[in-house]
């Protein structure tokens, strides 16, 4: 069997003012599988998935792709793990489509050449790629939500980390999102209050509540069980 996404075993993290974000997480998410993080405010979820891609350094057990989140180690991580954040105006900030979505590929090191290449490539899967000259400021939410998500897939990660991916979006434009994260082939994990997008894309759910997942099992059944249909 392949080597999981993610293994996270007894995951803590304890901000510098003392509080205590993650309280001993355990998780497995294999590959192609689409997880959503769900949780009221202070749960840990938004922290657990920033650990994910470095920005916070957890203690415990967490490996991505097989490699350890750790300070020594984050460059290899954030090649093989993408973060969309809820913003999607965070992370788009230069003077065209294309360039924006050009910039990871040559952060990472590649040629001019190859870093458009996959940019153009990334676009064609979001369904952007005629917008590649236009000011990213000119779009539509839903647009720039998946001109964000061409951004994160240019670097060609193992994992894609949504963050409340819906926010700013109205209903077709839900629906055009659930329709091309469940089109991609990579793993997923996806912070959402909108149950019905996760049931859309996500084939199962993890409950956080102080610092850890007290529930991992279908939307259905956290629904039922949490009382969590929002």
């Amino acid at each position: 069997m392949a080597e999981p996404i993610i293994v996270a075993r007894g995951v803590r993290f304890t901000y510098p003012d003392g509080t205590g974000a993650l309280t001993g997480v355990d998780f497995t998410l294999h590959a192609g599988e689409a997880v959503a993080v769900i949780g009221g405010n202070g749960s840990g979820k938004t922290t657990f998935v920033e650990t994910l891609v470095g920005i916070h350094i957890p203690e415990g057990e967490l490996m991505v792709a097989g490699i350890p989140v750790r300070p020594e180690r984050l460059a290899e991580v954030r090649r093989r793990a993408g973060l969309v954040m809820q913003d999607a105006d965070s992370q788009l900030f230069m003077g065209t489509v294309l360039d924006d979505v050009t910039f990871g590929p040559l952060a990472a090191g590649l040629s001019e050449k190859e870093a458009l290449a996959r940019a153009r490539h990334a676009l064609e899967q979001v369904g952007m790629a005629a917008a590649e000259a236009k000011a990213p400021f000119h779009l539509s939410a839903g647009e720039k939500r998946r001109v964000a998500i061409a951004g994160v897939l240019a670097t060609e990660p193992d994992l894609l980390v949504l963050d409340e991916p819906t926010t700013y979006l109205d209903p077709p434009g839900q629906r055009e999102l659930a329709a091309l994260l469940t089109a991609l082939p990579q793993a997923k994990l996806i912070v959402t209050h909108d149950m019905r997008f996760a049931r859309a894309v996500c084939t199962r759910g993890v409950f956080f509540s102080g610092g850890r997942i007290v529930g991992d099992t279908t939307i259905e059944e956290i629904v039922r069980r949490f009382g969590w249909e929002m």
